[in-house]
């Protein structure tokens, strides 16, 4: 015969199953609002808000199942009631951060703490310039990145994915809006673009708008990427879906763009000529702040651009020995540079088969680097890395080359709009630093950390991301994979990469014109006219971004000799490149810390 359980047993079981019931909720309210018990539990609500805040990365990073995750049928809001949402939560989340002591934890959770705290800060140090890069600017404009993102990084695998385009298609005019009432709120601050701005992103948008719906990028993309998916020419539910996309960029996608024409022409009578962050309100303290957070230091404009031209002239000493040795020994670097570009030897044929020879070449080399690289690095090795041309859409104000990572590897896109921008001695040090052992290798390495907070995945710390793929260039060589032309290119490199730091700097805080910037990178760098000009264009656009190659290499370099000095006979290459890669990208600092508690480590054993 079955026994009842006394009352109080039967009132205990109910308390323990309604606690059961009751706790997770409470302790998911709990860490979504307030100080979370865990760290690794506030890494966690960084990187959910973070994703729900950005649409566009959260559908191509998110596994989640469909009807969990929507982010692929939307578009992020641009408007300025989403930007002090996201910096209330900013201050939120620093102030909860302040609640853990990152000296209680060891290695990752140690290096991620202080990492979330770092990147909390700058972004709260940033909160006074929240609109000061205007978001339409001729290079990293919204204008073309989010056409670019729809067409190439929209995954169309399935019908559903197909959907998706068109609902994004469909949400297009509210980003834009959103866009336009920060727009608005940037115009009442007194922060106008400058009349070369506007006049370069008008004629833009009025490109993209000229050609007739079918035939524009959203609608080609889109056909191109669904005959994949569908290769019969008369399937039903594929036409209709080209339909609906032609629909959408007719009725949604251009009206919005042409009323985003109209906010800008009307604030094209505002606009003026004076180009550089300095001729913003408060535009000296914000290239300040930007200093620090594309350096990782507390350099001033000054010291960098004192530091540039230093690196400049001991650059340029290096290179004019080993033009003499080519047999140039007359003229300034530039002119050297660029009379070594033009020897028949050098040059790529400008034509199809001349571009197609260029591409294979820098393959060929990526390829025979895999192996003596791989040596040097930690396991996994990464894949190859697959080299293409840029879309001619995109070339014209885009940088020389982007590595972009995929799923299984990575691609290294090649700016061909003038092929004579590329001769033969400067493809090496492209192919080291975009691909092995550069971004490539190390985004690749990073990929491979299980114990990597999410969190770390979306932080990109300029310093060491180009600090590491400049350092790259130079280990190559070290490698023995350079000949005497290709070392000219290498040092080319580094000479234009400090060349940046004086003309960052001149343009942004001792007011240079536009024209002496580009002279200048002519003149002592020996790049091609098209070249400098979309260099100086950038640097404009986006102020500060150029300072991190230098400053990152300097450092990376540092940090080597002082392991080398502190380990001793203890101190391997190899495990150098470990502990800096697979710890994924991090500010500087802790970088530093991370280094030298392993070399004091290696010294004891």
């Amino acid at each position: 015969m079955r026994r009842t359980p006394p009352q109080g047993g039967r009132r205990r079981l109910g308390w323990a199953l309604a606690l059961l019931v009751a706790v997770p909720p409470a302790l998911l309210l709990h860490t979504a609002y307030f100080r979370p018990l865990r760290l690794e539990w506030l890494f966690a609500r960084v990187h959910w808000q973070a994703l729900r805040d950005d649409p566009e990365r959260m559908s191509l990073a998110s596994r989640l199942p469909r009807w969990l995750d929507d982010s692929a049928r939307r578009l992020g809001d641009l408007s300025p009631r989403s930007l002090e949402r996201r910096y209330a939560r900013a201050r939120r989340d620093y102030a909860h951060w302040q609640g853990f002591d990152c000296a209680d934890y060891a290695d990752v959770l140690r290096d991620s703490c202080e990492t979330l705290g770092y990147s909390l800060r700058l972004v709260l140090d940033g909160e006074p310039f929240r609109f000061h890069a205007f978001p339409l600017d001729p290079v990293f404009g919204v204008q073309n990145s989010l056409p670019a993102y729809l067409a190439s990084q929209h995954r169309i695998d399935d019908w559903d994915d197909a959907d998706d385009y068109i609902a994004r298609l469909e949400a297009l005019p509210a980003k834009l809006a959103s866009l336009q009432e920060t727009l608005v709120e940037r115009e009442r601050r007194g922060l106008h673009p400058t009349r070369r701005q506007l006049d370069e992103v008008l004629a833009q948008l009025y490109r993209f708008i000229a050609t007739s719906p079918d035939n524009n990028l959203l609608s080609t993309s889109f056909q191109r990427r669904l005959a994949a998916l569908a290769p019969g020419a008369r399937n039903v539910r594929r036409l209709a879906l080209e339909a609906q996309v032609r629909e959408a960029v007719a009725l949604r996608v251009y009206p919005a763009y042409r009323a985003l024409i109209g906010v800008l022409e009307r604030q094209r009578r505002q606009a003026h000529d004076d180009e550089g962050a300095w001729a913003l309100p408060d535009g000296t303290q914000w290239y300040a702040h930007l200093v620090r957070l594309y350096t990782d230091s507390e350099a001033t404009p000054a010291e960098l651009h004192a530091l540039g031209i230093g690196e400049v002239v001991r650059l340029s000493a290096l290179l004019d020995a080993a033009l003499r040795a080519e047999g140039l020994g007359e003229g300034a670097i530039g002119t050297r540079v660029r009379q070594l570009a033009a020897r028949a030897d050098q040059r790529f044929a400008d034509s199809a088969s001349g571009r197609a020879a260029l591409l294979s070449t820098l393959q060929a080399r990526l390829d025979a680097a895999r192996a003596p690289v791989a040596e040097r690095l930690p396991r996994p090795v990464p894949p190859p890395v697959e080299v293409l041309r840029m879309p001619p859409a995109l070339q014209a104000s885009a940088p020389g080359a982007l590595y972009a990572p995929t799923s299984d590897g990575g691609r290294l896109y090649v700016n061909l709009r003038n092929i004579d921008e590329w001769p033969r001695f400067a493809l090496p040090a492209l192919a080291h630093h975009e691909g092995l052992p550069g971004h490539h290798a190390q985004d690749w390495l990073q990929r491979q950390q299980p114990h990597l907070p999410a969190f770390r995945h979306a932080l990109a710390f300029p310093a060491y991301a180009e600090g590491w793929a400049m350092y790259a260039e130079q280990f190559a060589g070290e490698l023995g994979l350079n000949d005497s032309l290709a070392e000219i290119g290498r040092l080319q490199s580094e000479l234009f990469r400090a060349a940046r730091l004086v003309v960052d700097t001149g343009l942004h805080w001792q007011r240079w014109e536009r024209e002496r910037a580009i002279r200048y990178l002519e003149d002592r760098v020996g790049l091609a006219g098209t070249d400098a000009t979309a260099e100086v264009d950038r640097y404009l656009a986006a102020p500060g971004r150029a300072l991190s190659f230098t400053v990152g290499l300097h450092a990376f370099r540092a940090l080597r000799a002082a392991a080398h000095e502190r380990a001793g006979d203890g101190f391997d290459l190899t495990a150098f490149h470990a502990v800096v890669l697979e710890g994924g990208r991090m500010p500087l600092p802790v970088l530093e810390r991370r280094v030298m508690e392993w070399a004091a480590a290696t010294a004891h054993r």
